[in-house]
This record gives structure tokens, sequence and C-alpha cells, in this order.
């Protein structure tokens, strides 16, 4: 074992968490959470102990399923203990780092050899914790209440007054130890689970140093926290079973000053009680524990309908209950209820001072319950059969898989902070066209609501999915491709990750490498639909160029966009195909979202705030290995097809000379050329100014002293809704949005992954490489303790091999059977499984038996993958054979940029001498990604000449790229010593998701200036980084 293990105590082999009551009361200026939770316990069932999910009488099937060979089911084999070992005394226990065997949850009393515990000591309760300060423990009096009620996951726990009624009930303490790692409870008398007591209660305060809560400011300068997905789960947050087997529900309520609002897990949007929930009144006949199966009961039948009376209510700002006049309200409180049976560190929360915007929901409809069968759609008959032979194998919990009691409808929210209110519109009308795309290719949707939340800048992540819940950077905020690709990769979450998880937490490809592969089909599907509700029979304008900035004159962009649609018309080809399978319902919303809105922006031209994104959650590397990795690039590539000779398209331009100094002169294309003569001069934005983001234009100052716009509109009931536009979407340069362009920009972006892969390999711990560290087997410690190797290794953090190395694996597969089969053969898959946790084996042996003649064929076997792709470490040949080398018109088009760009940076060996300005006449880039790729060639090169810098900055308008752009573009910079650091200093500072990376950049060029740099900036945003990046970077620049 190293210190780099999470060990994992919680004994869920003898005991079980059913549900949670969690109490919290944030305090922003202490930086503390006094929280209180009440905890059901039962002791494990026989059917659990097997790996099962049934706490009653077992109808799984696991008692059938040691072979595995149905491919439905999915053991889990519990870790007995040997017996030599035995509990030492309590007295030992105050100080102790070792965690006796006897804690470690692996004594199981039922389904294993017997009770192993020693007769004169009692039976512990183990719960897994971390840096919380416990103030009490006390057993809660159950008598005359329905027990069942909170261990049976059938019933939905929904009621809003459950905390009330247990919090009045008397308690008795109980004894326990607080260790570094965990929580020890127990009753004096007790010896076994069954005597136990069935609801206890922690009175606890997390502390400021808790990793699992991050207090910051946000954007507008206001405090904020969040939860930021660290390696330790939610353990600071609360005391918990956190082992992925340990599922329960759970119901929360918030308490926060009235400013704040707050986001959460929850099936449905928030219930706000005026001051604290146990401050209000409810009727004690109604409301009592023997009678609270009725109300939660009467939820569950109406669950299908609360969600739109919440939403109403939630719309008018009105709280539960409450008579007290507004501007009386100091404090409210936020109830959440889940009902879906998961694992505690699915938890996530985040509270400040946002805005919240209630979307239109989503409708489900032409969803299919069950995939089609691999030859084709499947016919009526063929669904239903396929329904009865595969029922629910998860807790009993409302599945979405039951649509009659489930909802016709997705409600959506945006929830930002109040600056960002222009940033997020892209966001907000593109998120429902993902939504739906993702139900197309992988069904119902399993949660019952979507809310994105967007978080402070030190997020440490680019995304991050929870149930009913994303957290987003706000460096995919932004109009842009790449933004669009991290929200549908997100939104594939809630089906690899949520409803469907892995068993063991290293195998983490099962998810991240999923989304990474569905994200493309996700994006080309939303793309799409978009694209044609959103085109108008007869356009005036054409959209605006994706890769390039507005003209140095500031001249209005849509002057030649009369000419620049004509030059489409004549270049590209409309591709009816992509529009077929564009869902029906996207042709009524063309005149439902077409608004005043639309035509106004298009008039204000207003600056796009562009963050850094990425191709999967995070493009930083890890800390001890970035040196290592900015050392070595390949040799540059030369031109692929499509290029031409190096003069063609450098003209001179006799009438004006090019000074060898700072001038900035940018080159044009003819279609820029023919705008700047054409059109009237309008305000310019400034790109270049000292903070990276042109703090002194008037497209920021119109951000900054925004006017509240009218954006709502009443629906047919008179309830008030966000209005609903269509906006023109950056999603492509041309005019048509074609599914040609869109496979080819999938193999432009798989290249990209390659290329990042290659390098993150060639520079990272071999241990970090392989999708199945474990390899099936257990992690077991000296001590008797399992744990999760490398769970704490900060380089983790940094890597992306489980998102990219899966996704290669996915992508082969593909290959091997044809896109569509495959995504069927997922779909399906997907729907068989939900609610369970898998293995790597699992979708292997999927696979093999869906296509056994593909298989028999290729010689393709379940050892053969788990060998060539998951066990072993670095590329193999098959990756590099398929993405080494890409091939298309978009590559093509690159390959021409960069032969020009080479082209002029010969021009410019000679200093001093006079150059005549160059007249650019490339085609605009049709995807940004294809930007990306130039910056990826142009990193290979041995030296890139300052003057063609400032030409290709100018030219590209390198500060309103994405994130991805932007980051190779400060990579470039730094290594050829550019002599404008800006953008890299306002990468580092508000794209920190992305910016660890950059840190090391500065300290391999050797340059004083970016040591210096780097220092100054770690200095001023330390206190606000993520934790694990902060000891990257610190690690970086002053060693460990």
């Amino acid at each position: 074992m190293s210190n780099q293990d999470l060990p994992l105590l919680a004994n869920i082999n003898d005991i079980r968490a059913r549900h949670y009551l969690i109490r919290l009361e944030p305090n922003f200026t202490t930086k503390v959470i006094r929280g209180k939770v009440f905890i059901f316990f039962e002791p494990t069932s026989e059917c659990e102990a097997r790996g099962g999910c049934c706490i009653r009488e077992c109808s799984c099937g696991s008692e059938n399923s040691a072979n595995d060979d149905t491919g439905r089911f999915y053991k889990y084999t519990p870790r007995p203990l040997p017996r030599t070992e035995c509990h030492l005394s309590d007295d030992s226990d105050d100080d102790d780092d070792s965690y006796h065997p006897q804690n470690n949850g692996d004594n199981n009393t039922v389904g294993e050899s017997g009770d192993i515990t020693p007769k004169d000591k009692d039976f512990e309760v183990v719960l897994d914790c971390c840096d919380i300060r416990v103030r009490s423990v006390s057993e809660v009096n159950c008598e005359g209440s329905d027990m069942l009620e909170f261990l049976n996951t059938h019933y939905n726990k929904t009621c809003k007054f459950t905390f009330n009624i247990w919090s009045k009930r008397s308690r008795d303490p109980l004894q326990y130890s607080v260790n570094p790692w965990c929580i020890k409870i127990w009753k004096p008398g007790v010896k076994e689970a069954k005597g136990f007591p069935s609801v206890v209660c922690i009175d606890y305060e997390t502390t400021p140093q808790g990793k699992s809560l991050l207090w910051r400011c946000d954007q507008d300068g206001n405090p904020c926290l969040f939860t930021p997905a660290a390696a330790i789960n939610n353990r600071s947050l609360l005391p918990c079973q956190d082992p992925p087997f340990a599922m329960a529900t759970w119901q929360a309520w918030v308490t926060v000053r009235k400013e704040f609002a707050v986001c959460m897990t929850g099936d449905s949007r928030p219930v706000k009680f005026v001051g604290h929930v146990e401050d209000q009144e409810y009727d004690e006949l109604q409301h009592k524990l023997t009678s609270c199966t009725n109300c939660c009961q009467h939820s569950n039948d109406t669950h299908k309908d609360n969600d739109d009376d919440d939403d109403d209510d939630d719309d008018d700002e009105e709280y539960y209950g409450s008579h007290v006049p507004e501007w009386e309200i100091v404090r409210v409180t936020y109830y959440y209820h889940t009902t879906m049976v998961l694992p505690v560190a699915t938890i996530a929360i985040a509270a400040g001072m946002w805005e919240t915007q209630c979307l239109p929901p989503v409708p489900i409809t032409n969803t299919k319950i069950t995939t089609p069968s691999l030859s084709g759609p499947s016919s009526t008959q063929q669904q239903q059969q396929q329904k009865q032979h595969s029922p629910c194998l998860h807790y009993q919990y409302p599945c979405h898989h039951d649509t009659e009691n489930w909802t016709n409808t997705t409600p959506l929210t945006i929830v930002h902070p109040i600056s960002s209110t222009q940033a997020v519109k892209p966001l907000i009308a593109f998120l429902p066209y993902a939504l739906r795309a993702a139900i197309k290719l992988l069904g119902i949707y399993p949660c019952r609501r979507l809310e994105v939340v967007v978080l402070p800048q030190c997020f440490g992540s680019l995304g991050l999915a929870s149930p009913n819940l994303i957290f987003l950077s706000p460096t995919v905020i932004i109009d842009d491709p790449s933004a669009y690709i991290r929200l549908a990769h997100e939104i594939s979450h809630a089906w690899f990750g949520i409803v469907l998880g892995a068993q063991d937490w290293t195998e983490e490809w099962l998810s991240e490498g999923f989304a990474t592969y569905m994200e493309d089909s996700i994006y080309t599907e939303a793309a799409l639909a978009y694209h044609l509700a959103s085109r108008p029979p007869s356009s005036s304008s054409a959209p605006r160029h994706m890769c390039h900035k507005r003209p140095r004159n500031g001249t209005n962009e849509e002057g030649s966009a009369g000419e620049e649609k004509k030059e489409k018309k004549e270049k590209q080809e409309e591709e009816k195909d992509g529009e077929d399978e564009v869902m029906e319902e996207e042709s009524q919303s063309v005149e439902e979202e077409k608004e005043k809105d639309d035509e106004e922006e298009g008039k204000k031209k207003k600056k796009k705030i562009v963050k850094k994104t990425t191709t999967t959650t995070t493009t930083t590397k890890g800390s001890n290995n970035i040196e290592k990795r900015t050392k070595k690039r390949k040799k540059p590539r030369k031109a692929a097809t499509g290029g031409s000779d190096d003069d063609e398209d450098y003209v001179v331009d006799e009438s004006e000379d090019y000074e060898d100094s700072d001038t900035d002169s940018v080159p044009e294309d003819n279609t820029t050329k023919n705008k700047n003569k054409n059109k009237a001069s309008t305000k310019s934005h400034t790109n270049n100014s000292k903070n990276g983001r042109g703090k002194n234009t008037d497209d920021e100052g119109e951000r900054e002293e925004h006017q509240p716009e009218n954006n709502t509109e009443q629906d047919e009931e008179g309830h008030t809704r966000p209005k609903t536009t269509t906006m023109s979407l950056r999603l492509c340069s041309g005019q048509t949005l074609t599914r040609g362009q869109l496979e080819e920009l999938a193999d432009l972006r798989a290249h990209i992954r390659y290329r990042t892969l290659a390098s993150e390999l060639e520079h990272s711990a071999e241990e970090l490489q392989t999708l199945r560290p474990m390899q099936g087997d257990n992690l077991m410690g000296s001590d008797g303790n399992s744990y999760v190797k490398n769970g704490l290794n900060p380089d983790k953090a940094f890597l992306q091999v489980h998102y990219l190395k899966g996704y290669f694996l996915l992508k082969y597969l593909s290959g091997l059977v044809g896109r569509a089969k495959f995504d069927d053969m997922i779909s399906q898959y997907v729907s068989e499984h939900h609610g369970q946790l898998v293995l790597s084996r699992h979708i292997l042996d999927y696979f093999v038996k869906s296509f056994p003649q593909v298989v028999k064929r290729h010689g393709v076997t379940r050892e053969a993958l788990q060998t060539t792709w998951l066990n072993q470490p670095g590329l193999n040949e098959e990756i590099t054979d398929m993405y080494s080398e890409t091939s298309n018109d978009l590559v093509a088009q690159v390959s021409h940029h960069l032969q020009f760009w080479e082209h002029f940076d010969k021009s410019k060996k000679r200093s001093g001498q006079t150059i005549k300005r160059a007249k650019v006449q490339l085609d605009p880039f049709v995807f940004p990604d294809q930007l990306v790729l130039l910056l990826e060639y142009l990193l290979e090169l041995p030296k890139v000449y300052k003057r063609t810098l400032r030409q290709i900055n100018e030219y590209y308008g390198m500060s309103t790229q994405c994130g991805d752009a932007r980051h190779r573009w400060c990579e470039l910079v730094i290594k050829n010593d550019y002599e404008d650091l800006s953008q890299v200093e306002r990468f580092l500072r508000e794209d920190q998701a992305m910016g660890v990376y950059l840190y090391g950049e500065l300290i391999i060029s050797r340059n004083t200036k970016h040591t210096r740099l780097a220092e100054q900036m770690f200095s001023k945003i330390q206190e606000d980084m993520d934790e694990t990046a902060r000891m990257a970077v610190f690690s970086m620049l002053y060693g460990e």
C-alpha cells in the first residue's frame, strides 16, 4: 500500500445505510457547514452479500449468477477477513491510523462463514469521513413508526417535513470514536448488526480545510461554495458509506441567506421554506410518522405531475407555507430529495449569489424503452418481447423504464453569476437540442430534470456530471462547437456513470471513455437539428466566420455576408441525408423560438466571453511529469494533400510597405478585403489588452453595464417563462452544415486526441496508463482493509488516459462492425443493464455475444481485448494505425494554412528587411478544431519568428478562440519567446481548469521573464485555486 491509495473502510458487508436525512447550514464567513444527518440502517441482506440488490426476498436472480453466463447480473465478491485478526481496545482508537481489520467492513455476518466478531466486543458501524468535527452521536427513538418507509427503497421518501418529524424524536447517546479516515459507532451490549439501532443521528461540523468543499468567490466577487469532485468524494461533507455498492436515497435541507441560491442533486426543483425547516408548522395528524407512508406514497403516484407544479411554484419565487413579507425574509431553506438509489459519492451541491433561469422543459417523444436489435430497427412486437425478457435488475425505485409513472418532460434550469447573463445565451439555446439528441441515441433520459450550473473559474474541471445536475467551468461558456461538445459529454454521463456505474473505481474508462465516444454522435445530431431549426427559408445574412477576428479597421463583419453567401453556395453542396435524420419536433421550433432578441443581438455584435475548453474533462497534465512532456515535440508534419505551391497564396501588395516593427498588420483574405472596401467602419475590438480580454472595449462595457431585458413570455396557462430564441450559433463558418462535414470533424478530433494521448503516455508513469489497473483483483492492505489504487494520486487528476484510451477502444470496436450497429449495441446494453454496477469484462462479453460472426472473422476475444487494450500501458498498434495520420478535406485545409505560414515565416528570416504587406488568400476554417490542429503543427516547427506569430495572432484573432486553441497558442508564445504574454497571463487566471500545464511550459523555458510571470500569477491566485492544482504548481515552482 502507499499513501496515494484511498481506503474504503465502511463495513457494508455487515450493515447498509438505506436512507439519509441531511440538514446543512453553510456559514460563508467561517467557511464551515453546521450539519446534522439521520441515517437509517439495516443489516445487509443475503442477496446483497452475493452482490445483488434485493433487500427482502431475492428476485434478481443473483443466486444463479455464479458463472456470470447471462450477462445480465454481475456478481460482487465480498472480501472476508482472516480469523486470526482481532479488534484492539477502544482506548487505542483516538490516535489510530492503522484501521483495524474489525473496522473495515469485511467481517460479514450474513451470507458468510459466520459471525467472526469476538463475542466480548461490541458491534461497530464504520462510516467513511475525513476532516469533520463530530459534536454528538445518538440513537433515535423509532417507537410507533413504520421503518419500512425508510428502509425499503420501493417507497418514495419525498415528504418535506420528514426532518421536522425525526428531529423531535427522543434520542439516547451512543459511543463513538473519530479516526482520520472514518468514524466508528457502537452501542454497549450490541454484538451483531441486527441489534444495532435502526436510526442514528450525527451532529457535526465541516472544517475549512475539508477537500470535499471549496469555498471561493465567483466571477462577480461574491462568496460561493461547491463540491469539486474531490478524490475523497463527499467524506468531508458528511459521514457516509462511501464504497460504490453502498447505494441509498437521501433528502436534504440547506439553509442559506435569502440572496443565495442552492443547487443540489435532486429529482425536482427545490421547495423553499422561509427560515429553518425546524421552524415550519405542519399538521401533526397529517404528517405524523405512522401516516407518512400515505404522504410519500401519494407523491409516488403523482410524481409524474408534480414536476410541472413545482416548476410553476419555483418560477413565482414563492416560499412554501409562508405569510412573511418578502422584505422581512432573512434566511431560506432549500429542500431536495432523490428517489433513485445511488452511491453517496454522487451527491453534489453548489451555493452562491446566482441567477436562476428556468427553461421550457424538453418533451420526451419518439424515444425507445428498449433499443432496436443489432440487425435493424425493432418492431413493436420485438420491443414488447425485449421488455418482457429484460426486467429491471436494480434496487426498486421509480425507474425511467416505467414510462407510465415517469415524467413526460425534462425540466431544464441554468444557474450562473449575474455577470454571465449574456455569455450563457448560446448555452441556453443549444441545451435542449443536445438533450434531445442524447435521448434519440440512448433512450429516455434517466434523470427527472437537468440543471446546469456555471461555477467559478477556479473549478478544476471543465465539467462534472451528477444526477440531475451538471457543473460547467466558465471556460466552456462560449459560442463555440467545443463548448457544445463538452455539454454533450456531460449529458451522456447520465447514462454512463450515473445510471450505469463501475464496480471498480479504477476502471474509469467505463464512464469517461463511453462519454467521450458518445459526445461526437450527440453533437452531430444536435448540431444538425439546431441548424435546420434556425435556418430561415431565405436568409439575407450568412453566419460569421468562426476562426477570424474582426478586421483592424473595425468594419462590420456582416458587410460581406451576401458575397460570402454566394461563394459558399458555389463551393458547397447540400447533403440532405443529414437533414433527413433530424428530430421531428425541430421543424416546429423555428416559429416558436425565433424572437426579436435574435435580431437585436445580430446588430449589437457583442463580444463573446471566451474561455478555455478541451476535448475531455481537462487538458492539464500531471504536475510531476509536466516538465518531461514539454521537452519533446514530434518532427514537423509535412503538408498533406490539398496543399499548393509556396507562393500560391502569398501576394505582394506594392502599394504599401510593411516595416519590421511592432505595427500590427493583419493578413486578409479576399472576403475581408471586399468587406473593408464596401462597409463603413464600426467600433473595433482590442483583443490584446493588458488583461487579454479587451477590458476597455465597448463590448466589455456593454456586458458590465447590461440592462435587464424583457426576456420572458407567457405560456398557454399564463405562467411566465424565458423567451426561447433561435440564435445564430457558431456551429460552422459556412451557410450549410452537413453530416459529411461533421463526420470529417469527428475524424479530425480523433487525430487531435491521438496526439494528446501519445504525448501524455510518453511522459507519465506506466501504472497510470492502463484502463484496468487491478485486472479484476481487489487491492487489500496488510491491515485487512480494501483500497482504491492511486485513488489519492494527484498526477491522476491531470491525465486523460481513461478518456482517450477508452474512447479509442470503442472506436476500434465500432470499426469492426460499423458505427450504426455498434451504437445500437451500446444503447441496448445501457437499456438492459441500467441501475447496475459493471466491470470492463462485462461490456466486452456483451460485444462478443452480440457479434459472433464478426468476432470469429477478426479473431477477437474478450481475453485478447483485455490483454491488448485494458491491461497494457502505452499505445497499442491499433490506435496508431487508426489515427496517427488522418486525411480528409478539413485536414487538407489545415495543411494548406500550414504551408502558407511556413513560407511566410521563411520570408521574414532576414532581420531588418522591409517586407511588403501580405494578402492572405486562404479559405476560412470551417471548424475551430482545424485551428487547434494547425497550432499543433506549428508547435512542431523548430522556431516560428515573432513577426509571423504577430500575423497569426491578428489573422485568427487568437484571444477570441476556444480554450483548446488558446492553450496551444500560449504554448507557441512561450516556446518562441513572443513578447506579448498578456494572453498567457489571462489564461492562467481565467482558465484554471487547463492552466496547470502552462506553468510547466513557463518554467521549462528557463526564461527569467517567464519564470517571473509564473511566480507572480501563482502568488495572485493560489488562494482561489483548486487544491490539487495548487499543490501541483507549488511543486513545480518550489519543489516538494
